[in-house]
């Protein structure tokens, strides 16, 4: 996760890649997404806990965990 987060081109990727990469920008672009709301509403949850800040930190995580498995090739890396 910390590579994601400080890697500054991981969130330029889905723009930068060719379409023969095989990287599927929308998929991408939900993975970071989710990835960044589960950061924010963890955030959040430390301010003031509720459950449902926590419910939607453990659904954008669901969400992100998808996504990043869906865009794995057939064959594996």
């Amino acid at each position: 996760i910390a590579v994601h987060v400080f890697t500054g081109i991981i969130w330029a990727a889905p723009w930068i890649q060719v379409t023969s990469s095989g990287i599927d920008r929308p998929r991408h672009a939900i993975y970071l997404i989710a990835a960044i709301t589960t950061w924010v509403a963890l955030a959040f949850a430390r301010d003031r806990r509720t459950v449902t800040r926590f419910a939607i930190a453990v659904g954008a995580l669901a969400l992100g965990v998808v996504m990043a498995i869906q865009q794995a090739p057939p064959g594996g890396y």
